[in-house]
């Protein structure tokens, strides 16, 4: 099943995305189960200072943050698709709010 926007709700891909951002999911939980970015790095292959390149990005390649949730147990997909299910609620939301005004 594809995740469809909302009914009468207009999709914009770009500001949506500015909600989800894999690295800063992916630091986030390195923090919470207290693994270093250089344990992460070795763990996939690459430096400390690529790592932390790697992570300032939102969008990255779905291989690499698949082998990222492999490897902290965690679901960032789940995670970026309960974002887009959120954000599509609070748009029609405040689409219907404003319909109910005028």
């Amino acid at each position: 099943m594809f995740f469809k926007p909302a009914k009468g709700v207009g999709w914009d891909g770009d500001r949506v995305m500015q909600d989800i951002h894999f690295g800063r999911m992916i630091l986030d939980e390195l923090n919470k189960q207290r693994y270093s970015v250089a344990w992460f790095a070795k763990e996939m292959g690459s430096t400390r200072a690529n790592m932390y390149k790697i992570l300032k990005k939102p969008h990255l390649n779905t291989d690499f943050v698949l082998r990222a949730a492999l490897l902290l147990h965690q679901d960032f997909f789940r995670q970026a698709s309960e974002i887009l299910i959120l954000k599509s609620e609070n748009d029609r939301r405040k689409k219907q709010k404003t319909d109910n005004n005028n």
